[in-house]
């Protein structure tokens, strides 16, 4: 994309916007070129520069941002930084390490924790928005206090030499093999 700048001809050029995470901290990414000089930036609010931290003129923002919003709706790049059924996911995963059944319902911005059983819906906790949800749900899953719920043993008979491979490749991970196991049934679930 060409764009005008005082009588200049400036090249900028959107390599791609994309997600990426630190620390369990989500973010979207974008890298692109101003007349050949790489830039690799992460936006704020999903979509905007950040300004104080590039070394650009105003002129040059300006264009690098009206060319990040075409390439982000030419290409239908989704910002959303947390998606809902990620997150459904790990608050079902978490019910299941209590030993209850958890559902996240959303209305509008907030985000509501809900235990259900047969005979009712409670509210457990609400949240202002998906970021505030996911920082939670994301301690609440690493806290190596959490207490396990009732859990009932599953016994298969599956060849030992996978059985090794797999129990090596969790250790080597630093994963726990119950947790592997109940992630792929949730999966095979779905």
């Amino acid at each position: 994309m060409i764009i005008k700048r005082l009588g200049d001809d400036m090249n900028i050029i959107i390599k791609s916007v994309e997600h990426d995470s630190e620390d369990g901290i989500n973010f979207i990414v974008v890298e692109f070129f101003v007349d050949g000089d790489y830039y690799r930036h992460a936006l704020e609010d999903e979509r905007f520069l950040d300004r104080s931290s590039l070394d650009l003129d105003s002129d040059t923002l300006d264009a690098v941002q009206q060319a990040l919003y075409a390439f982000i709706d030419a290409h239908a790049v989704s910002t959303e930084l947390y998606d809902i059924d990620d997150l459904s996911h790990q608050a079902k995963l978490l019910g299941y390490r209590l030993g209850t059944r958890y559902v996240l319902d959303q209305l509008g911005e907030t985000v509501q924790l809900v235990e259900v059983t047969d005979r009712y819906r409670k509210m457990v906790i609400s949240f202002n928005d998906r970021p505030e949800c996911a920082f939670w749900l994301r301690g609440q899953l690493a806290d190596p206090l959490l207490e396990e719920g009732p859990v009932k043993r599953v016994n298969a008979n599956i060849p030992k030499p996978l059985h090794d491979d797999f129990k090596a490749m969790c250790v080597r991970r630093g994963v726990d093999m119950q947790d592997v196991l109940t992630e792929l049934i949730i999966g095979w679930m779905k």
